[in-house]
């Protein structure tokens, strides 16, 4: 396009999550879901931006359908690649579960179908535990063996989810949620099996913990025993400036990019603003070894239902949060 200035990819990956291009997702969105339009202009400022991969899911609504329309209007070198998921319901709960090969064709031919291809670059299962299941890894190796697959991965929530990933050999792409807060990850027994498995890709979610690193609105935070707001903003605000980041956007991204062991960071956007900004401080250099070290002394170790949002709706049921009165540290970022 005339007058377009062209970026240059990441030299690091960043990795649009697509999770809001389906559904009104996070608990710090405040756009809802967006338009048709608006959907396809965050698609087209993540490529104009240098991104090059998307994330996405069978459970993220019309998220695969939007990115396969959007796909099918750009010339074959200007696409995306992109990971999705099989449905988060591929093998249902119950001591006489069936039907789990119907419903895993079904997952793949409409993933398929809605991105508009027929080989996917990623292929995840969504829930870990699934991948012990027979059929699912009959199936999976099947795709891959007719090359309809290039990676097969595995959303993961927990080190033990990860660890037994990582000693599967079928898995080459792992997703796992990891920021700041969370030391996890960085115990010696999995950083040694990760050092076994250099085949395989790790993208890290959650590097703003759904937006709530960002935000100064204390309740919005889930009510977890042990857990201070406030106190963690201080902790966050005065390693900003003792790290000379520009704002918490930037301290969040430099401390996962910093890990070697991350192949890519997945966040997501409401906005094309938004994205400008998020990639703006991607590019700033990650932190070093001593800011690392400062980060784990002000931070130590949280609780681990605070890491995991999947356990927060436990501690509010009878409501979504409210919104905001409270502008973020930075502009409204997404909720990843």
């Amino acid at each position: 396009m005339e007058g377009t200035i062209q970026i240059p990819a990441l030299s690091s990956s960043l990795i649009l999550g697509t999770a809001q291009l389906g559904s009104r997702y996070g608990i710090a969105n405040r756009t809802g879901m967006p338009t048709d339009a608006a959907a396809a202009a965050l698609l087209d400022a993540a490529w104009h931006l240098g991104i090059r991969w998307l994330d996405t899911a069978r459970a993220y609504g019309v998220s695969e359908a939007r990115i396969g329309e959007h796909q099918g209007a750009r010339p074959m070198g200007q696409r995306f690649r992109v990971a999705t998921k099989l449905t988060a319901e591929v093998v249902p709960s119950g001591p006489h579960a069936s039907g789990v090969r119907r419903r895993l064709i079904d997952s793949w031919a409409r993933s398929r179908a809605a991105l508009a291809c027929r080989r996917l670059d990623t292929l995840m299962v969504h829930r870990a535990p699934h991948l012990r299941h027979p059929a699912v890894r009959s199936f999976l190796e099947d795709l891959r063996h007719r090359g309809l697959v290039t990676r097969i991965g595995v959303s993961v929530r927990s080190p033990g989810e990860f660890r037994a990933a990582l000693a599967d050999r079928l898995v080459r792409h792992v997703q796992l949620p990891f920021n700041l807060l969370d030391d996890r990850w960085l115990s010696p027994g999995i950083q040694r099996a990760l050092a076994r498995r250099s085949d395989i890709i790790v993208h890290a979610r959650s590097a703003f913990l759904q937006g709530l690193l960002l935000m100064n609105d204390h309740d919005r935070w889930p009510p977890i025993p042990g857990v201070d707001p406030a106190a963690v903003g201080e902790r966050l605000d005065r390693l900003v400036a003792e790290t000379a980041r520009r704002d918490r956007i930037d301290l969040c991204l430099a401390y996962v990019r910093a890990q070697p062991w991350i192949s890519g960071v997945v966040v997501g956007a409401e906005t094309p603003g938004q994205l400008t900004e998020i990639v703006d401080r991607f590019r700033q250099p990650s932190l070093d070894s001593e800011q690392i070290a400062l980060v784990r002394r002000h931070l130590g170790r949280s609780p681990p239902d605070l890491l995991d949002p999947a356990t927060w709706r436990r501690y509010r049921p009878q409501a979504s949060p409210r919104a905001s009165t409270t502008r973020p540290t930075s502009s409204s970022v997404s909720p990843t």
